[in-house]
């Protein structure tokens, strides 16, 4: 589409960029070659979303990393308050949640509510992940 003319940052009606499209639904190759082209990480969509915070609900690791390596936000939030990781958390994207931490996601921040991490993986029955969290010092 981007070589037949369509801008990379091109969204639908729903505010969803190409690269939010791509990354939600898996296309790794996809993502690639339009990050390469210049697609912004960042862009949320008309709910205040980011692609990364989209992988990180479905589970998609290489390219939350790919995502990352072109300056997807770690902390990026929705109108919410709700990070990349505490959506891994609240679905147990252990390998997530561990790649947002090494790229310095905040294990402590909390939503518009009030809520951590470790108390969304639990109010979502997320048990590994709240083992991972105990490991790391934080409990619910």
């Amino acid at each position: 589409m981007v070589a037949q003319g369509v801008p990379v940052n091109f969204r639908n009606e729903k505010g969803d960029s190409l690269i939010m499209l791509a990354s939600y639904h898996g296309h790794l190759e996809t993502s690639r070659l339009l990050l390469a082209a210049g697609a912004d990480a960042n862009v949320p969509n008309d709910q205040g979303q980011t692609p990364l915070a989209g992988v990180a609900y479905k589970g998609y690791l290489e390219i939350a990393a790919l995502l990352l390596q072109h300056g997807a936000k770690v902390e990026g939030a929705s109108p919410d308050g709700k990070t990349p990781l505490m959506m891994a958390a609240m679905f147990n994207r252990l390998a997530i949640l561990d790649l947002l931490l090494q790229h310095g996601a905040r294990i402590d921040a909390v939503d518009s509510r009030g809520m951590s991490a470790v108390k969304l993986a639990k109010s979502m029955n997320a048990p590994e992940t709240l083992a991972r969290l105990a490991s790391l010092g934080q409990t619910a």
